[in-house]
């Protein structure tokens, strides 16, 4: 608890660079509304290191932490790290139970310029029943045939 602590302080900190060390204690600052922003700027700094380890969070988390989880990896990607990997990932959300983590994902692959991406988002909108799911997707450049 006490790295866990410490960590929670330094991530105010718009300088902290974190230790790979520290990721598992990131993750579960994730969770938490009040250091969740400041958690997932810390995890990004990671980058490639974060990715396994946000990926198997995300298997036993839970709502609101699912959705960030994916907002993390959607900007992993969108850094550079494991793209593919992530991308098949974000794919896999878009039939996801949790509507936020439904709505991130369709907010993350927005930014993968991609033909099977594209359909992805095409069939997800058809059949989204919420409209401000279906707005997100409309939103994006990739859905020209909306």
């Amino acid at each position: 608890m006490g790295a866990a602590r410490s960590v929670a302080e330094s991530i105010r900190d718009p300088g902290y660079t974190p230790s790979v060390r520290h990721t598992v204690a990131l993750l579960d600052l994730l969770g938490a509304d009040d250091t969740a922003a400041d958690a997932a700027r810390a995890l990004l700094r990671l980058g490639e290191a974060a990715v396994e380890p946000t990926l198997r969070e995300f298997e036993a988390s839970r709502s609101p932490l699912r959705g960030r989880l994916v907002d993390v990896l959607g900007d992993l990607a969108k850094e550079g790290f494991a793209v593919d990997r992530i991308r098949a990932f974000l794919l896999a959300r878009l039939a996801d139970e949790d509507a936020k983590t439904r709505r991130n994902a369709v907010i993350a692959l927005a930014h993968h310029d991609d033909a099977a991406v594209e359909r992805a988002l095409i069939e997800y909108w058809r059949r989204e029943p919420r409209e401000d799911h279906r707005r997100s997707v409309r939103s994006e450049e990739h859905t020209s045939e909306l």
